[in-house]
Formats: structure tokens, C-alpha cells, sequence
């Protein structure tokens, strides 16, 4: 509509705001507006991924609308009732709308500290958890120190071992058991006892001697 007297006063008596053309329509403060207006379509289709600064000016009473000029024309914008989560602030007051946004600002940040708190208490509890684990583990592993005496101990029982089955020690006579003498043997003739020496056999006779021998057989 074209601008008079009246209109021209009530857009002056209006907060002024900064809203942008997006491809979304007319955006301020988290809200969407869209008007039927030929020049606002024009402006949304040629806004691709940058958008273009537009004043407007705001009814503090009633949030639900804004105003700006365009060609001599005063063109009204009101909430995108499509988009959802958008049109039920209609007929808010400026005010309560920034308490709104302040308590919402507010809840987020205090749900973002909790969700903080729980993964905090996720990982200390994890963390718990795989102290727990590593603790049992260290009191059940073996002892390195014991591991490595019993490796050695074991490796010199099996050195004495071979060294008592060694040829070597088969071989020493000091503990090899007394032959055993074998049965077709022959036993070996004892030796003539030397004849007993007498004195007087210097002075015998062939014939005393003779005599003598055959007393003794």
C-alpha cells in the first residue's frame, strides 16, 4: 500500500530492528516472517547462501508482524505460520518474548551442563572400572622377579640332568658296578706255593729227601 500520513506516523512510532532476507523469508531474532509482496520474492530468489540486511520496524505490543518500505510502498510481514515452532509466538509482546529467549538461553546452557556432568561421571565411572580391572590383574599376574628365578632354576636342574646322563658319567669307574664274571670262564690255577725253607735240607740225602716229599703227599 502506498505510504500517507497515518502510516508514516504509526512506521515512525514503531521499534526500528535489524532483520535479513534470507531464502527462508525475513528473519529477526530467530523468528520468520513472509509477506505477498512481488519485491520481497524477488529479493528471497535471487538470496542464495549469503542474505541481505533489511530495517524494519516492530510493534513492541505484538511481535507477530513487521513493516518495511519498499518502492514508496509500506509492505506488512507477518510469522510464517508453516514453519513450526514459529507461529505460536504471534500476539507475544517484545518483552516476553526476550524473557522467553533469556530462560531458553538459560535451560540450554544448564542442560548442557548436565549432559557435561553425566559424560564426566560416565568416564570417571569407566575410568573406575578399568583401575578396578588393572588392579586385580597386577595381583594375580606372576611376579617378574619369581618368573625369572624359576626360569633359572629350571635351566640348571636340566644342565645337572644332562650332566648326570652324560657319557662321562657312565664311563666313571668309581660308581660303575664290579664286572661279573662270566659262566664258561675257566678259573685261573692258583699258584705252587713256594716249598718251605729248611735249614737241613742242605745236609739231606737225595734218599732223606725223597722220603720227605712223599710224607707230605
Amino acid at each position: 500500500m502506498a505510504i500517507n500520513n497515518l502510516d508514516q506516523f504509526e512506521y515512525s512510532i514503531r521499534k526500528e530492528v535489524r532483520a535479513r532476507i534470507t531464502r527462508k523469508g525475513i528473519e529477526w531474532n530467530g523468528l520468520y516472517y513472509i509477506a505477498n509482496d512481488p519485491w520481497l520474492a524477488e529479493q528471497i530468489t535471487k538470496t542464495r547462501r549469503s542474505s541481505v540486511p533489511l530495517k524494519c520496524r516492530l510493534d513492541e505490543r505484538n511481535i507477530g508482524s513487521l513493516w518495511y518500505i519498499a518502492d514508496n510502498r509500506l509492505v506488512k510481514a507477518t510469522l510464517n505460520e508453516n514453519r513450526a515452532g514459529n507461529y505460536e509466538f504471534n500476539g507475544m509482546s517484545l518483552r516476553n518474548y526476550e524473557e522467553y529467549k533469556t530462560k531458553k538461553k538459560e535451560l540450554v546452557m544448564e542442560k548442557a551442563q548436565e549432559g557435561q556432568e553425566i559424560r564426566c561421571a560416565r568416564r570417571m565411572g569407566m575410568q573406575a572400572t578399568l583401575d578396578d580391572a588393572v588392579r586385580v590383574a597386577n595381583q594375580t599376574a606372576p611376579n617378574d622377579d619369581k618368573t625369572k628365578n624359576i626360569r633359572h632354576n629350571r635351566k640348571e636342574e636340566s644342565i645337572l640332568v644332562l650332566e648326570a646322563n652324560s657319557i662321562g658319567a657312565r664311563l666313571n669307574t668309581d660308581d660303575a658296578p664290579s664286572l661279573i664274571p662270566l659262566k664258561n670262564a675257566e678259573p685261573e690255577p692258583e699258584a705252587l706255593s713256594e716249598p718251605e725253607s729248611n735249614e737241613e735240607t742242605g745236609s739231606m740225602t737225595f734218599e732223606e729227601a725223597l722220603q720227605k716229599i712223599k710224607q707230605k703227599m
